[in-house]
C-alpha cells in the first residue's frame, strides 16, 4: 500500500537559489574586506571628489549643500568649510541648499544659518533654499532664484568629498556654466598613536594579542570599509542621475 502523503506545500525549490544567495554574500563580503586592506577604494572616492572646471577667481556665490543637519558630522563639517570659503571670499553670497526643518524658515534663521553665522558669516549674506529635496531639486531651485544672473554667476559649492562630482554636474545640467566644487577635508590626528607591551594602559592582561603598532588594524581598515559604503551609495546615485537625464 504506498505512503499517504500530508497535505502543505514544499519549500525544496527555494534551497537552491537561498544557497546560491549565501554565497554570492560570502564572496562580497570577502571581496570587500580584501579592498578595504588593500585601501583600493580610495581612487575612486578622489575620483568622486574632483570633476575638471577652467572656472577660476573669485566666485560670485558659494553653495553648502545639505548634509546631515546640525549638528552631525557631515553638516558640521560643511558648515566649518563654507565658513572658511566665506572668509576666504569676503565679497561672495553664500547660500545654504538645505531642507527647513519645521518651524524655521522666513523671518526664522535655520540651524545651519546659525551655526554659519557663530562662524563669522554676516547675516546679510546669507540666503537659504529650503525646499529641494535631492541634490537635482536643490540646482534647479537655486538656479530659479538666481535665472538672471546664473549665466555668469560663478559658483563655488561646498559638499562632502564623495558628493563633489554629482553636485558640480548637476548645477551645470540645471544651467550654471561656471561651476567648481570643493569637498571638505578632514584634520588628520598628528598625535603618536602606536603603543607597545610595556606602554599599555594593562599591562598584565592576557588574551588577544595588542595590536597597538597597528594602525591598519585599529582605525584603517573600519575607515576604509566606510568608504567603501559612500562610494558604492554615490556611484549608484552618479547611475541614476545619468540615467533621468539628471547630470
Amino acid at each position: 500500500m504506498a505512503a499517504r502523503r500530508e497535505p502543505g506545500v514544499s519549500l525544496a525549490w527555494m534551497a537552491r537559489p537561498l544557497r546560491g544567495l549565501v554565497r554570492f554574500c560570502g564572496i562580497f563580503f570577502l571581496c570587500a574586506v580584501f579592498a578595504a586592506l588593500l585601501g583600493l577604494p580610495w581612487p575612486v572616492y578622489r575620483w568622486l571628489s574632483m570633476v575638471h572646471s577652467d572656472v577660476e577667481g573669485t566666485p560670485d556665490l558659494i553653495v553648502m549643500m545639505g548634509g546631515g543637519g546640525i549638528p552631525s558630522e557631515s553638516g558640521l563639517t560643511r558648515a566649518w568649510q563654507t565658513a572658511y570659503e566665506a572668509a576666504k571670499y569676503p565679497k561672495a553670497r553664500v547660500l545654504v541648499a538645505m531642507p527647513f526643518e519645521p518651524g524655521e524658515g522666513g523671518a526664522r534663521r535655520s540651524a545651519v544659518q546659525r551655526e554659519l553665522q557663530l562662524r563669522g558669516v554676516s547675516e546679510a549674506r546669507l540666503l537659504q533654499e529650503g525646499y529641494g529635496r535631492h541634490s537635482r531639486e536643490q540646482a534647479v531651485r537655486v538656479y530659479e532664484l538666481c535665472k538672471e544672473q546664473a549665466e555668469h554667476t560663478r559658483v563655488l559649492i561646498v559638499t562632502s568629498p564623495e558628493h563633489v562630482r554629482r553636485s558640480v554636474l548637476a548645477f551645470r545640467k540645471a544651467g550654471f556654466p561656471k561651476v567648481r566644487g570643493r569637498g571638505t577635508e578632514d584634520q588628520q590626528l598628528d598625535a603618536k598613536l602606536e603603543y607597545g607591551r610595556d606602554e599599555a594602559a594593562d599591562s598584565g592582561s592576557r588574551g588577544a594579542p595588542l595590536v597597538g603598532r597597528s594602525l591598519m588594524v585599529r582605525y584603517q581598515f573600519w575607515n576604509n570599509l566606510q568608504i567603501e559604503v559612500k562610494v558604492a551609495r554615490e556611484l549608484a546615485a552618479l547611475l541614476y542621475y545619468k540615467a533621468k537625464g539628471w547630470i
